[in-house]
């Protein structure tokens, strides 16, 4: 009997141990369960609130352009590859040229602003990191008329539409080749980093926040279509005369548009004399 009751004590207590395991796995899995639940709300939070920061960041900065294909930047042109329609590279490797044909619309180059088509036009983009200052490019085709391209004042990152200088017109049919170019970048001048320039109302503000008169100045701009586009290789100078410490100039220029036209650079010169504020192109 004695046997007996202790066997069967055994029986209870191993059957107690056998629920009290079940127990514990069943509340182990509920904390397994409820802390997995935990983390991925967390994830889920994270991810929701960087997807809201970089909607803001966007919607935010004005400055920063659209991923768009260089091609689509300037309404108008209509081309293809470089590479299809020229023979032969530029010799510095920091210009692009991307995409050659014909465009209608303006034409920039000679300052004129006259509606043109089918004129023959490039578009390229400065990789460098500095402003390319000037930039000449011939290209002769299978007849041995030359095609004369400049680009001026394009500033790093940003992609231009440039047309052949006299407004020649593009030919589908003609084999094209580069036969020369030249290039020149826009060294930074330590003397004009105290030159603080504000683009407002059509006009140009110039402020020296410097301790010193700043001399024969040139302020560079383009037109612009906005982002990193310049539509024409032209450039407009503005060139200044002295500009006293802690004082501002206000300038007005024939072909600087609010919101359409961006200085692209600043550069210091020797002034010509009867030229304070006058404007030229290159």
């Amino acid at each position: 009997m004695e046997y007996n009751r202790r066997k069967c004590a055994q029986g209870n207590q191993k059957r107690r141990r056998g629920t009290l395991k079940t127990e514990k796995n069943r509340r182990r899995k509920k904390i397994l369960v409820l802390a997995g639940s935990v983390i991925c709300v967390a994830v889920l939070v994270i991810v929701w609130k960087m997807a809201g920061r970089k909607d803001t960041e966007t919607a935010g900065s004005s400055d920063k352009p659209e991923v768009t294909m260089t091609v689509d930047l300037f309404p108008g042109f209509e081309g293809e590859e470089a590479e299809k329609v020229l023979e032969g590279d530029l010799s510095n490797p920091e210009v692009l040229l991307e995409y050659a044909g014909s465009y209608d619309g303006v034409f920039y180059e000679d300052g004129g602003d006259q509606e043109k088509e089918d004129v023959f036009s490039l578009i390229l983009t400065n990789i460098a990191e500095d402003t390319l200052e000037v930039m000449q490019l011939w290209i002769e085709d299978e007849k041995g008329e030359t095609y004369h391209f400049q680009v001026s004042a394009l500033p790093s990152g940003g992609t231009v539409l440039a047309q052949e200088l006299e407004g020649k017109t593009f030919r589908k049919d003609a084999e094209y080749k580069v036969v020369g170019d030249n290039f020149g970048f826009l060294e930074t001048d330590t003397e004009l980093s105290v030159l603080d320039t504000e683009e407002k109302d059509g006009k140009i503000y110039v402020t020296n926040q410097g301790e010193n008169t700043v001399n024969g100045v040139q302020i560079i701009y383009k037109n612009w279509l906005g982002g990193y586009a310049y539509p024409g290789g032209i450039a407009y100078r503005i060139s200044l005369g002295e500009i006293p410490a802690g004082e501002t100039q206000e300038i007005t220029s024939e072909h600087y548009k609010d919101g359409a036209s961006k200085i692209t650079g600043m550069k210091k010169t020797q002034e010509p004399e009867g030229e304070e504020n006058g404007e030229s192109t290159d």
